[in-house]
């Protein structure tokens, strides 16, 4: 079998900074808005999504200027999704609702991690960020997203050697049933070429089999190198048929354990039009017995700093019943878009959502009551597990959108003149991510 040697280039950690919208005012209590009755409403959730290209976001403010919040969520009156359904996704007023409380959940991030850098001996340990020596940095693809070191994954590896990887563990329970497994990820950052063994050591220590990978970005976008390819892509088969192998810590024995693994390319197929890319891995760990099959499904169609267009939802939808159909129920699935943070929060967060939906809770959830806003909540909990998860406010409202869209789908179009619903129109034609057990063969 052929092997392909190791790339030793070296890029230069490039940074994301995450812009202030400064038009919108931090909310310190409650929001609630009345408005003439309308119509009831027949327009799409998504007009008012367009596609939007990479851009360098504008600086935060200094320290001096923030003024500090606690990071308690605030409990709203018709807040969420009602907010919504009250008021078209394109709504001025509701669209400024919601940048409203992203701007909370920036503000309480700030707390968090002012309070992890306390020096009088106060600090939280919770919000410690990892460091790392200088040495190390260019494990990391941006050297200012770094995940919080009670929560970050370590390698199994001897005391000593570095045991660091860009990747946190994730944890959602269902806030309506308990008793429902939690859903389990992992959440990285795009493999750069120095953590590539770090990373499929990781994936090997974590997931005994039917390891999945969701990969959200392209390689490159824009002319910028998002993540290095860490995995055989298969597009040439060598002469005779034979498989792609990558060796990984073949030659280095990077932690001195000899661990070493082969990574065997198998097959590859399009998916949902051409916007996912499935392919069948082979991790074989030296001193196995058996390999163990590793899932990759590349989406294509989510321009960073951007989201999915309209179009694209039901590929989108279809991209998480796959990987949920693909992985081992009890195992975490690795998460990553570039950063780790942006696309990878508004994928783990969209799921966890639909769950709740899938089961029932929301079917009175436009009505007017005291509840928590269930999009802030996943997304303040995601953060305390991440720092960054959901980075953009335009992924944060396109939660809301996108779970307008569902509830709508499923209950019907709101007709708030009458007091009524309506059938909807039209059904989305995904299956639920959560319908059935079933695992595909591994052939």
């Amino acid at each position: 079998m052929d092997k392909i040697p190791k790339f030793r280039r070296k890029p230069k950690p490039p940074v994301i900074e995450t812009s202030i919208d400064r038009r919108a005012s931090i909310a310190t209590e409650n929001v609630s808005a009345t408005e003439s009755p309308r119509a009831h409403h027949k327009m799409s959730a998504f007009k008012s999504l367009r596609l939007r290209g990479p851009s360098k976001r504008a600086r935060d403010s200094p320290p001096s200027e923030l003024t500090p919040t606690t990071p308690s969520a605030v409990v709203v009156a018709q807040d969420g999704i009602h907010n919504l359904l009250k008021r078209p996704a394109n709504n001025t007023r509701a669209t400024a609702d919601i940048d409203i409380k992203f701007q909370e959940l920036t503000w309480a991030e700030r707390v968090r991690v002012s309070q992890g850098m306390r020096d009088d001996g106060q600090a939280d340990p919770r919000w410690t960020l990892y460091r790392h020596v200088d040495t190390h940095e260019k494990m990391d693809r941006y050297v200012n997203i770094k995940p919080w070191a009670y929560n970050r994954v370590r390698l199994r590896v001897p005391e000593g050697e570095v045991d660091y990887v860009n990747a946190s563990t994730i944890t959602l329970s269902s806030p309506s049933d308990p008793s429902k497994p939690p859903l389990r990820y992992i959440a990285m950052q795009g493999p750069t070429i120095p953590s590539i063994d770090h990373v499929w050591r990781m994936i090997a220590e974590q997931i005994p089999s039917h390891a999945v990978i969701v990969q959200l970005t392209n390689m490159v976008e824009l002319d910028v190198i998002k993540c290095d390819q860490y995995f055989p892509m298969g597009e040439e088969i060598p002469t005779g048929g034979r498989d792609i192998v990558w060796g990984i810590n073949d030659y280095n024995n990077v932690w001195g354990d000899n661990w070493r693994a082969d990574l065997t390319f198998v097959s590859v197929e399009q998916l949902a039009r051409g916007a996912i890319e499935r392919r069948k891995l082979l991790l074989h760990v030296h001193g196995e017995k058996e390999p163990r099959v590793v899932w990759h499904f590349l989406y294509k169609r989510w321009p960073d700093f951007g989201v999915p267009t309209a179009e694209d939802l039901d590929g989108f939808l279809e991209l998480m019943k796959l990987s949920r159909q693909h992985s081992t129920p009890s195992a975490p699935r690795i998460i990553h878009c570039s950063a780790g943070v942006g696309r990878t929060g508004t994928f783990i967060a969209l799921e966890h959502l639909m769950r709740e939906l899938d089961s029932g809770v929301l079917a009175r959830y436009d009505m007017p009551s005291e509840r928590s806003d269930l999009v802030y909540d996943v997304v303040d909990i995601l953060r305390q597990q991440r720092r960054g998860m959901v980075q953009g406010e335009l992924q944060y409202r396109f939660i809301y959108q996108v779970m307008l869209r569902l509830w709508q789908e499923r209950y019907g179009i709101v007709d708030e003149r009458a007091g009524s619903r309506e059938p909807a129109a039209k059904r989305l034609e995904v299956a639920s991510p959560f319908a059935g057990n079933g695992r595909p063969g591994t052939n």
